[in-house]
């Protein structure tokens, strides 16, 4: 629709415009419209290219909501449990997100054994709140904040 009428217009000018120039745009009508129009369409494709190169370079946008989602439930997780820091990595390629959290412990971090870590790695799972099939989640513990 705006194409056509960009066109009409760009033809139109040819009845409005006095006489010396008249010619001059009847010869020129078609390929000014068309790179007004180009001009005008260039922001659609760079955004498609530069959501396309975040998710390529594998950069989330820290607005996501699945980042927002996971830092909210690592605040909630470290208040609970004796965590002294923690970093995350978050990439969206296609419709998956890889999340990747590195908590370092404190010395009085309560889980010691495996099956204890799988419990808050649930409890981590659970709250981040993504479909198995939406998400990939690893989580690694240290005690030494040089691994984050």
């Amino acid at each position: 629709m705006s194409f056509s009428l960009v066109t009409m217009l760009g033809f139109a000018m040819v009845w409005v415009l006095p006489e010396p120039w008249r010619e001059w745009w009847g010869r020129y009508a078609d390929s000014a419209v068309l790179v007004l129009m180009a001009l005008l369409l260039i922001p659609v494709p760079l955004k498609i290219l530069y959501e396309n190169m975040r998710e390529v370079l594998q950069i989330t946008n820290p607005d996501d909501t699945v980042a927002q989602r996971v830092n909210a439930v690592m605040r909630d997780i470290t208040a609970a449990e004796d965590i002294v820091d923690y970093s995350t990595h978050i990439a969206k390629t296609g419709r998956i997100h890889f999340i990747e959290i590195n908590i370092v412990a404190g010395p009085n971090f309560r889980p010691q054994s495996v099956p204890e870590l799988d419990r808050l790695r649930s409890r981590i799972w659970d709250a981040i709140g993504l479909p198995l099939e939406q998400a990939w989640l690893g989580i690694m513990f240290t005690a030494d904040r040089r691994w984050i």
